[in-house]
């Protein structure tokens, strides 16, 4: 009696997410010692790389990984190779799915910045999704290469 009623506060707080479970169901090449699932394995020294000797394939380059649960992916994570510019992402667009054989449309498309810094992609309202790839569409210096050091994504919520 007498007092002020309490403040009611929200917060949304963010899952840790395991990618030990997680496994690349596809990609577009990789060079010998770079392979694709160099890109989730947790190690920000190993990368995934697509060829750089003849032939070098061309872009568009993808990646396609399988998280083994769903989520509401609030973000996307692409840290780029530390070591060098050689094959960072510039363009590209990426896709959520519950599908592995429907990608849809991308939810979101755009270009990275330059720089070896993680890169974050806001997801609006977030999205269910189990599935993600990304299609780099060039390369920071105009190459036909493509690398990723690490790939991931901030979720809220395990469905």
């Amino acid at each position: 009696e007498g007092l002020y009623q309490s403040l009611t506060t929200e917060v949304d707080l963010m899952m840790f997410i395991d990618k030990s479970n997680w496994s690349v169901i596809d990609f577009s090449s990789q060079a010998d010692g770079d392979e694709a699932f160099k890109a989730i394995d947790g190690d920000e020294s190993t990368k995934w790389h697509t060829p750089f000797n003849n032939p070098e394939p061309r872009h568009p380059h993808s990646i396609a990984v399988d998280m083994h649960d769903t989520y509401l992916v609030e973000e996307f994570i692409y840290t780029p190779r530390s070591d060098g510019e050689n094959g960072n992402i510039s363009d590209f667009d990426l896709y959520l799915s519950i599908d592995p054989n429907d990608w849809g449309n991308p939810v979101v498309s755009g270009r990275f910045e330059r720089g070896p810094s993680t890169k974050r992609i806001k997801i609006e309202n977030g999205m269910k999704a189990r599935y993600f790839k990304l299609v780099a569409k060039s390369e920071v210096n105009r190459r036909a290469w493509t690398s990723a050091a690490e790939l991931g994504i901030v979720a809220s919520s395990k469905e």
